[in-house]
């Protein structure tokens, strides 16, 4: 028999639970190998010390409380700890830059030059957007060209080099 399947058996071996077919199985083993008895003496010793440690005895109300613990649920708290927490920080910068920004532009006399700023800088980038798009288009017809070119090429050198036709 293998160590593996008798090392699974040491601790049922000690505490005297095998049959007496697999007792006799396992002292053979130990008998023909020195690994399997060593790892046995270390189970015995672990074993002889653990039985030295007290055994405590847990109060019933210590297990209730241990138990009720999964079925409480926190309940959210909304107050200033929550806000003044770290994970909040870059929330409060973005919120208070844009806050100044909404500041400057509803108290500017000029609103209507920011407006037409906007406006511009809004239909330029539409522009810009549409270029890239065609250009996109341009590539994807070229490499689709490209591609067809090469199976082409790639087709021959086979036919080529195998002396045949295509399959």
């Amino acid at each position: 028999m293998k160590c593996e399947k008798i090392e699974k058996l040491l601790s049922p071996y000690l505490e005297d639970e095998l049959s007496q077919e697999e007792k006799k199985t396992v002292e053979n083993h130990l008998e023909m190998c020195p690994n399997c008895s060593s790892l046995l003496s270390f189970i015995k010793e672990a074993k002889n010390s653990l039985s030295e440690f007290p055994e405590l005895e847990v109060s019933d109300s210590l297990l209730e409380r241990l138990h009720a613990l999964p079925n409480k649920k926190k309940k959210f708290k909304l107050g200033l700890d929550f806000f003044l927490r770290p994970s909040f920080q870059p929330v409060f910068a973005v919120a208070s830059i844009f806050l100044i920004l909404l500041s400057f532009y509803f108290f500017n006399p000029d609103k209507n030059l920011i407006n037409k700023s906007i406006d511009r800088q809004i239909h330029l980038g539409y522009s810009k957007i549409e270029k890239l798009y065609t250009k996109a288009g341009s590539y994807k017809g070229n490499l689709t060209a490209l591609k067809d070119n090469f199976l082409d090429s790639f087709k021959q050198k086979k036919t080529n080099l195998l002396g045949g036709g295509e399959d």
